[in-house]
Protein backbone atom coordinates (compact mmCIF):
# COMPACT_ATOMS: atom_id res chain seq x y z
CA UNK A 1 0.00 0.00 0.00
CA UNK A 2 1.75 3.49 -0.76
CA UNK A 3 0.26 6.42 1.38
CA UNK A 4 -0.53 9.77 -0.16
CA UNK A 5 0.84 12.00 2.21
CA UNK A 6 0.38 15.26 2.38
CA UNK A 7 0.28 17.67 -0.91
CA UNK A 8 0.59 21.39 -0.32
CA UNK A 9 0.26 23.64 -3.37
CA UNK A 10 1.71 27.50 -2.74
CA UNK A 11 -1.19 29.64 -2.63
CA UNK A 12 -0.24 31.49 -5.65
CA UNK A 13 -0.58 28.50 -7.45
CA UNK A 14 -3.82 27.14 -6.54
CA UNK A 15 -5.66 25.80 -9.36
CA UNK A 16 -3.87 25.28 -11.89
CA UNK A 17 -3.99 21.10 -11.58
CA UNK A 18 -0.82 20.57 -9.37
CA UNK A 19 -1.90 18.56 -6.96
CA UNK A 20 -4.00 16.05 -9.60
CA UNK A 21 -0.75 16.35 -11.40
CA UNK A 22 1.34 15.17 -8.67
CA UNK A 23 -1.22 12.17 -7.64
CA UNK A 24 -0.53 10.95 -11.23
CA UNK A 25 2.97 10.75 -11.11
CA UNK A 26 2.98 9.27 -7.61
CA UNK A 27 0.46 6.67 -9.26
CA UNK A 28 2.54 6.09 -11.89
CA UNK A 29 5.40 5.26 -9.72
CA UNK A 30 3.25 2.90 -7.46
CA UNK A 31 2.21 1.12 -10.64
CA UNK A 32 5.78 0.73 -11.97
CA UNK A 33 6.54 -0.89 -8.62
CA UNK A 34 4.00 -3.09 -7.90
CA UNK A 35 1.92 -1.76 -5.60
CA UNK A 36 -1.83 -2.83 -5.35
CA UNK A 37 -3.11 0.06 -3.67
CA UNK A 38 -3.06 3.82 -2.43
CA UNK A 39 -4.34 5.46 0.33
CA UNK A 40 -4.60 9.26 1.20
CA UNK A 41 -6.20 11.18 4.08
CA UNK A 42 -7.92 14.76 3.56
CA UNK A 43 -9.69 17.04 6.20
CA UNK A 44 -13.43 16.60 5.60
CA UNK A 45 -13.56 20.28 4.79
CA UNK A 46 -11.05 20.47 2.04
CA UNK A 47 -13.41 19.80 -1.09
CA UNK A 48 -10.66 20.53 -3.49
CA UNK A 49 -7.93 18.00 -2.60
CA UNK A 50 -11.66 15.57 -1.78
CA UNK A 51 -12.55 16.65 -5.89
CA UNK A 52 -9.10 15.47 -6.67
CA UNK A 53 -9.03 12.21 -4.98
CA UNK A 54 -12.31 11.40 -6.04
CA UNK A 55 -11.30 12.57 -10.03
CA UNK A 56 -8.32 10.09 -9.48
CA UNK A 57 -10.36 6.98 -9.07
CA UNK A 58 -10.16 6.90 -4.89
CA UNK A 59 -12.94 5.74 -2.99
CA UNK A 60 -13.87 7.06 0.47
CA UNK A 61 -13.60 4.45 3.11
CA UNK A 62 -14.12 5.99 6.34
CA UNK A 63 -13.41 8.95 8.63
CA UNK A 64 -10.85 8.62 11.51
CA UNK A 65 -9.62 10.93 13.92
CA UNK A 66 -6.06 11.47 13.99
CA UNK A 67 -3.83 13.10 16.81
CA UNK A 68 -4.10 16.18 14.02
CA UNK A 69 -7.59 16.20 14.06
CA UNK A 70 -10.27 14.25 11.76
CA UNK A 71 -9.18 13.33 8.02
CA UNK A 72 -11.30 11.27 6.01
CA UNK A 73 -9.70 8.16 4.14
CA UNK A 74 -9.75 7.35 0.77
CA UNK A 75 -8.23 4.06 -0.56
CA UNK A 76 -7.75 2.93 -4.59
CA UNK A 77 -6.73 -0.14 -6.02
CA UNK A 78 -3.38 0.43 -8.04
CA UNK A 79 -3.97 -0.65 -12.04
Amino acid sequence: VGDYGPMMVNPKYIGNGLQYQMLKVLDKYLLDNNYLYACSTVHPENIFSISNLLKDDFHFVSEKTFTRGVRNVYVKKIG
